[in-house]
């Protein structure tokens, strides 16, 4: 899985093809996990890091990595699955 999302974050593919190919290989169970969500954030942050540690960052360069975070997110549904996680009130 984290091979597919670095594959995902270095444009190599674009986000239907990476949630069809996750479901060829994980559960729906994971891939509706915390677990999941957290190897795609970490699969971000390394992309990220890779890109922007010895440069400059590029504003352009940066926001398309954001866009396909995004994109992965929505794609999954990670989105609105988390987003209010931790508030209170909520159980």
């Amino acid at each position: 899985m984290k091979g597919l999302l670095g594959e995902y974050f270095n444009n190599d593919m674009p986000a239907d093809q990476l949630s069809r190919r996750s479901r060829e290989i994980a559960s729906r169970h994971f891939l509706l996990s915390p677990e999941f969500y957290s190897l795609a954030i970490a699969a971000f942050q390394s992309a990220f890091d890779a890109k922007f540690a010895n440069k400059a960052r590029l504003n352009e360069d940066e926001s398309r990595l954001v866009r396909r975070l995004a994109e992965l997110k929505r794609e999954f549904g990670l989105t609105d699955r988390y987003r209010f996680e931790g508030r209170p009130g909520r159980e």
